[in-house]
């Protein structure tokens, strides 16, 4: 029989020696509404090789008046696009932010106040449950579960109910 200092050490090993790959995130996608327009920007998530993750380039802008089904289906499209890619983000600026560029507003505090952030992600690696959440403070927030293989109208709907409760949570405040 072996030792159990010797079954640490060749695990050790094994686990120093495999080219183990750890998957620090699901899918996710970050969706920005603009509460007095009705404007959206949709945008999928990169991780980075220290499983950070970051907005994709180039975020999709769905205009004023656009359907529940292109939202959902913009949802959709942004979490089957999610990949893991290297990329230092200490080079970055703050308007270099995908999101902030498809709004086409002048200012990126301007972006912050007008857009609320809804951050959508896979609960599971089989992509069957995904989390929609809005934080209202610094440890608060609301939050949905729901099916991501429904149609888009439908997880629309999850996420317009989603901004009804966040509106009225956030006056409660």
């Amino acid at each position: 029989m072996f030792k159990r200092r010797s079954i640490r050490r060749m695990l050790w090993q094994i686990w120093t020696a495999c080219d183990f790959k750890i998957r620090f995130m699901h899918p996710c996608a970050n969706v920005y509404f603009n509460m007095s327009n009705g404007t959206a920007v949709v945008a999928p998530m990169h991780v980075n090789q220290d499983g950070i993750g970051y907005e994709q380039d180039p975020a999709s802008l769905l205009p004023v008046g656009h359907s529940a089904n292109d939202l959902g289906e913009a949802v959709k499209k942004a979490l089957s696009c999610f990949s893991e890619k290297p990329c230092d983000l200490r080079s970055l600026k703050k308007t270099d932010w995908p999101a902030f560029r498809a709004s086409q507003l002048s200012s990126v505090g301007r972006f912050e106040q007008e857009f609320t952030r809804i951050s959508v992600a896979y609960l599971n690696s089989s992509g069957a449950i995904a989390r929609a959440e809005i934080a209202l403070g610094d440890d608060s927030g609301v939050f949905c579960t729901f099916n991501p293989r429904l149609p888009g109208a439908a997880i629309a709907d999850k996420l317009s109910s989603l901004l009804r409760i966040f509106a009225i949570a956030a006056q409660s405040e």
